[in-house]
């Protein structure tokens, strides 16, 4: 609805995409600015057709992101974290990420690189202490 208010703004030639991850962007840093939280929802109902304990079953895998990468992207800064979810989760281009944040592109690279360094590393100790945790029991 906000990008339909605003869509005189945008400038035909530019990138679209851009342009509402910019307003995506300003609209999720103002509803957390008011604290308008929407309230969390398990990514897997109750009851799912796949056993969460099969290794490589969906639940499997959406937990393994619960449990360690969640809470790794929570510790990034927010451009870093930003910045590597347009690029992994929505393919954006290093260009069109640069536009939609206002920030350099080289920047944003540097922003990626570094997130997914730190993404790696958080994930791989958590794995590690675990698989201690197991062989220990």
């Amino acid at each position: 609805m906000i990008a339909l208010d605003k869509l005189n703004s945008f400038t035909p030639g530019t990138s679209f995409v851009a342009w509402m991850g910019q307003i995506v962007r300003f609209a999720a840093l103002n509803e957390r600015r008011r604290g308008v939280a929407r309230p969390q929802q398990p990514l897997v109902e109750s009851g799912a057709a796949f056993p969460a304990d099969r290794p490589g079953s969906r639940v499997a895998k959406e937990d393994e992101f619960e449990t360690l990468v969640r809470p790794a992207l929570a510790v990034l800064d927010e451009t870093a974290r930003t910045c590597l979810v347009l690029r992994l989760a929505n393919g954006m281009s290093y260009q069109d990420i640069a536009a939609a944040l206002g920030i350099p592109e080289g920047t944003a690279m540097s922003h990626v690189h570094r997130a997914r360094k730190s993404l790696h590393e958080v994930v791989t100790a958590k794995r590690r202490h675990a698989s201690a945790g197991r062989e220990r029991a």
